[in-house]
């Protein structure tokens, strides 16, 4: 027997989930709040989403706006585009950034951040490791504890 989603309930789990908009679904999960369009939470509790085409695939406690997001993971706050964040207690604004890892804060645009503790700004820059400080753009920082700034 076929799963049909109602339009207007969107959720295949209606377990304290508060959906509105257009194509929202919660497949797995309570207490999540979705609003907008085309958004999706697979697995997850209490996750905030608004905007459009954005997903959970997994995790809870969850802060998305804005479009193209795709998030795994607990304790994350995501604005702006086109992110992808996974980890936990994550900060991620601006567009089309990767962040893995966990209490990273990223803003600006298409940077790769990945470790623990990182806070990034800036255009094209990509972090590895730990505790690093980055802002300016077109900057590749391998290792911990660096402040990098300019470009």
């Amino acid at each position: 027997m076929p799963l049909h989603v109602k339009r207007s309930q969107g959720t295949l789990d209606e377990d304290h989930n508060t959906i509105t908009g257009s194509h929202n679904t919660v497949r797995s999960g309570s207490n999540n709040v979705v609003s907008g369009n085309d958004n999706t939470v697979i697995s997850g509790n209490n996750n905030v989403m608004s905007g459009s085409h954005n997903t959970v695939i997994f995790g809870g406690d969850n802060f998305v706006s804005g479009s193209y997001h795709v998030v795994s993971g607990n304790h994350h706050v995501v604005t702006d585009n086109k992110n992808a964040v996974s980890g936990d207690h994550n900060t991620v604004s601006g567009t089309q950034n990767t962040v893995s890892g966990n209490h990273q804060i990223v803003s600006g645009s298409h940077g790769t951040v990945s470790g623990n503790h990182n806070t990034v700004s800036g255009r094209n820059n990509s972090v590895y490791g730990n505790k690093n400080i980055v802002s300016g753009s077109n900057h590749v920082v391998y290792g911990n504890n660096k402040v990098v700034t300019g470009g």
